[in-house]
């Protein structure tokens, strides 16, 4: 599956603005589609999909191994500002 911040166009330049490794999927006919675009907007690093599907189960478990193979793609010891104990 790759990772589009429209339909048909890819997204995956690395970590968000804030430095942190952000990933955001949403389906069009979401509830939250129109902020979590406004969302992606602001986050141009981020890696986004937009794609068919709404809030439910069948596009959240049609997603979430994207989503657990971006973090097991993004080592926490590139991120000190989280990886470090205070």
């Amino acid at each position: 599956m790759t990772p589009t911040t429209s339909r048909g166009t890819t997204s995956s330049s690395g970590s968000a603005r804030c430095g942190l490794p952000v990933w955001l999927a949403c389906g069009d006919d979401d509830s939250f589609a129109e902020t979590n675009r406004a969302l992606a907007d602001q986050l141009p690093r981020a890696v986004t999909q937009f794609d068919d599907g709404g809030h439910d189960r069948d596009y959240l478990e049609a997603h979430w191994p994207r989503g657990a193979e971006f973090l097991s793609d993004t080592p926490i010891a590139q991120y000190p500002e989280i990886s470090e104990s205070p």
